[in-house]
């Protein structure tokens, strides 16, 4: 999978004024498994709780690509 996401997704505090932060994005990204909109799902819902109840920082926006399949093209000569 490859994931594009924005600041917001990582830039929000919890009540302690700690950011969710890239390593703990990091740490989703390959502890969450499933396929893209599982993930997607299992993400957000990791993101919901980390600010305990608050409302969000910033808006939360991510993009998963699925690599897992093998297009194959007809040639037309």
């Amino acid at each position: 999978m490859f994931l594009l996401y924005i600041n917001g997704l990582v830039d929000g505090p919890n009540q302690q004024g700690e950011i969710f932060g890239a390593e703990r994005l990091d740490d989703a990204f390959r502890r969450l498994n499933g396929d893209h909109m599982v993930f997607l799902d299992r993400l957000f819902a990791e993101i919901d709780k980390f600010p305990a109840g608050q409302s969000p920082f910033d808006d939360c926006t991510a993009i998963v690509m699925d690599f897992h399949r093998t297009i194959t093209r007809e040639r037309s000569d």
